[in-house]
């Protein structure tokens, strides 16, 4: 299960409609932007210590490039994109879910939206630590704004959340 998760995680893995929505919390926001996110990270849960999540700036306003490696950097496995949401004070990650249908034309198919909620960011951003939202009932929402309030509903529910990730950047 922690392997599944490194490819969306960030990011973090393929996955199937059990914890995805079909809309981000809210659109990616100017004073949500934290470069503190850009760099190379290392979950202290992969069992392959060679599998990294490269994350950069995108051209796209206010989000960020992921980019999931295996074999320490030689083979791209997995490319999304994350912006930041926050309820009250705390940080969540929307992350684009992709399929992995391919053909000439296309390479894959966006999907919907999972989210993390950012339980500890160091003030440097060197070790991050994100916990699943694993709700269910997200891919029947109609918009950005039932997530929304869905997942503020249970901000504090620890039921709500699984799979706890220590993330540690490579390159501080």
């Amino acid at each position: 299960m922690k392997k599944y998760l490194l490819i969306v995680l960030p990011l973090l893995m393929m996955f199937s409609c059990k914890n995805v929505a079909k809309y981000p919390m809210d659109e990616p926001m100017p004073e949500l932007v934290n470069d503190g996110l850009i760099g190379k990270w290392q979950a202290n849960e992969d069992s392959d210590k060679n599998n990294i999540i490269v994350i950069t700036k995108s051209n796209d306003s206010f989000k960020y490039d992921l980019k999931y490696w295996e074999n320490g950097g030689s083979n791209p496995k997995y490319v999304s994109q994350v912006h930041f949401s926050k309820i009250n004070e705390t940080l969540f990650l929307n992350v684009a879910c992709w399929d992995d249908i391919r053909n000439d034309k296309v390479y894959y198919q966006k999907v919907g939206y999972i989210f993390f909620k950012v339980v500890y960011a160091t003030p440097d951003y060197s070790k991050l630590v994100l916990t699943t939202v694993s709700d269910t009932s997200l891919c029947s929402l109609k918009s950005g704004l039932e997530v929304f309030n869905r997942i503020a509903k249970n901000l504090n529910n620890k039921a709500y959340y699984h799979d706890t990730l220590h993330f540690y950047k490579l390159n501080p």
